[in-house]
């Protein structure tokens, strides 16, 4: 019988993930963050339905994850630094989920023979300058899981 939901991956050393559950656990945090955003906000608003406010107003098809730090940029005691943190985030997410990570040869050549050496895979970057900058998916994919793992760790000690 096939099951009926997705079987989660218990795997401890982000290198141990092929490509598409990189591709996954990225797009997984950063909505886990999103979701951390969601609260801040609401717990910033207090709306009087607090359930429904996130469920509709917060809702990531009406209000952009950029609309929801410039909220955040308007609470005064929510770190400005974070906030960036998140930019740098989504934008590396928004690699992940939407440039494919195409694996690039490079030929060379040996003892008059030509052979082909496999590069690292690489990532094209937005910045929040509008630029875009050719970077490792590797290291990229290592740089998000730190600031997840940073980000976290203030939202744990935010109120």
């Amino acid at each position: 019988m096939e099951s009926e939901y997705f079987k989660r991956t218990y795997k401890e050393d982000l290198s141990e993930y092929n490509l598409e559950e990189a591709r996954g656990w990225v797009i997984n945090s950063m909505n886990f963050i999103e979701e951390k955003m969601d609260n801040a906000i609401v717990n910033y608003f207090n709306p009087k339905d607090s359930k429904n406010f996130k469920k509709i107003m917060l809702n990531s098809s009406v209000i952009s994850t950029g609309a929801k730090l410039k909220i955040l940029r308007n609470i005064k005691k929510f770190d400005s630094k974070i906030i960036s943190k998140i930019q740098e985030m989504s934008s590396i997410r928004n690699s992940f989920a939407h440039i494919p990570i195409i694996p690039l040869f490079k030929a060379e050549k040996i003892d008059g023979k030509t052979s082909l050496k496999r590069m690292p895979d690489r990532l094209e970057v937005m910045n929040s300058a509008g630029e875009i900058k050719t970077k490792s998916a590797k290291e990229e994919f290592k740089k998000f899981a730190e600031l997840k793992k940073e980000i976290t760790e203030y939202f744990k000690n935010y109120s």
